[in-house]
């Protein structure tokens, strides 16, 4: 703590068969630091973790949209990568075709429910003009047509300009169940093929869209609510399996980010490994502390059939790097002084002095006994419940990480005011 621990630079070689399990045991065992460049071995595997990166951010980012927070897991078990990645393909093709026909099956929807409300409008309008004695007289023949309402005022002054005014023109504003915005139907009467033609083509490049069958046949009316009642109950089952789908994924997803990104190391630092010429191995160079050297050779007598690897210490030119354990009290004031500038290798560590002037010189400027007992409250608090609320505080994460540093300030807050009040009693 006082002073950086000793480093040694080991280059370490590895076969082709195995290589993933042997990075995998000495990630775990945190024994040595890879250095050196990306290359570009390896860039098949590289290429396709990145793919299942996008998949999960994606399925995050639905999750987020459907407030559908990530569970953490507070242990994640031993699964095989490739079983992981099925999974993740299983949930994404699955949630991806529900979406896609959720999407289709609405839009069917909307079409079924404009078409039965412009029928029920245009009979009903038709049934109030209409005489007995004329109903065998006159043929209403209406264009039938629906838009949005913000389009009303527009297609209603085109078709009377293009039209010469020789049209009747009757408007609805209604709302439907499978929309936002309200809708407008039009009852548009003209004379002549002609000028309906014109009519509707006017309609439909204004945004419209036309009723393109006969109102007058019942069955077609009967099919359509029969074809709608039987979308809706079609697009209720798709959102239960969404749900299902969404709760699924909302329990699984921070188990395949832990695994996918526990693979993305592994794939970082087999592209710093070199290629040996003529053979199947790789050598890779990295730094391993002194006193976990017995550590890496256990790890190299390790019987596993799945792979091994050599190393040996070598000479480097390369400036050592600073390796600090500090612990869980010291630790937030290790990354106060690190702000300010990491030591360099075998220097004395500042943090071992921050650890009492950084809460002492608060104590100097912000001496109070009742704001102290309310820091010490709120760092007693933090601490108590740390994992409970590790990870999950948002943008107050640094203050959870920062609260043995309350904790020592509340301490010198109060500490500070009593001596204050001391001293100034006995003068």
């Amino acid at each position: 703590m006082l002073r950086s621990d000793e480093v040694e630079c080991v280059s370490l070689y590895f076969g082709v068969d195995g290589i993933r399990n042997v990075l995998e045991r000495l990630g775990e065992s945190s024994t040595v630091h890879f250095i050196g460049e990306d290359n570009k071995n390896f860039k098949h595997e590289s290429d396709r973790i990145e793919k299942f990166e996008q998949k999960l951010q994606y399925l995050k980012k639905e999750l987020e949209n459907q407030d559908r927070p990530v569970v953490e897991c507070e242990s994640y078990p031993e699964t095989p990568l490739l079983e992981i990645e099925s999974e993740i393909n299983k949930y994404h093709e699955r949630y991806l075709f529900l979406k896609l026909s959720k999407r289709s099956n609405q839009r069917e929807e909307h079409i079924l429910e404009q078409n039965l409300k412009m029928i029920k409008l245009s009979r009903h309008f038709i049934s109030e003009l209409k005489e007995p004695e004329d109903t065998t007289v006159i043929n209403f023949d209406f264009i039938t047509a629906i838009s949005n309402i913000d389009k009303k005022l527009m297609i209603r002054q085109m078709l009377k300009h293009r039209l010469r005014r020789n049209v009747y023109i009757k408007t609805f504003d209604v709302e439907l169940r499978s929309s936002v915005s309200q809708q407008t139907v039009f009852v548009v009467y003209v004379l002549a093929e002609d000028n309906k033609a014109f009519a509707r083509s006017i309609i439909k490049n204004l945004g419209g869209r036309v009723l393109d069958f006969a109102m007058k046949d019942s069955q077609i009316h009967e099919d359509i609510q029969e074809r709608y009642s039987r979308v809706k109950r079609l697009n209720l089952s798709i959102d239960k399996q969404i749900l299902q789908v969404l709760g699924d994924m909302q329990k699984r997803h921070s188990i395949w980010r832990y695994c996918i990104s526990k693979e993305r190391s592994i794939v970082e630092t087999m592209k710093k490994l070199t290629k040996i010429e003529n053979t199947r191995c790789y050598v890779g160079e990295g730094w391993v502390l002194k006193k976990s050297m017995d550590k890496l050779e256990e790890l190299k007598c390790f019987d596993n059939e799945k792979g091994r690897f050599l190393f040996e210490i070598k000479k480097s030119s390369l400036v050592r790097p600073t390796s600090f354990e500090p612990s869980e009290f010291s630790s937030p004031f290790q990354s106060l002084t690190n702000v300010f500038g990491v030591p360099k290798y075998q220097e004395i560590n500042p943090a071992i002095f921050m650890t009492f002037t950084f809460p002492f010189l608060f104590g100097a400027m912000f001496g109070d006994v009742l704001h102290g007992l309310i820091l010490l409250a709120i760092s007693l608090f933090l601490i108590h419940n740390q994992k409970k609320l590790h990870k999950k505080c948002g943008v107050f994460q640094i203050i959870l990480d920062g609260r043995y540093v309350a904790l020592a300030c509340a301490f010198f807050a109060c500490g500070s005011d009593l001596c204050m009040e001391i001293l100034g009693h006995c003068q």
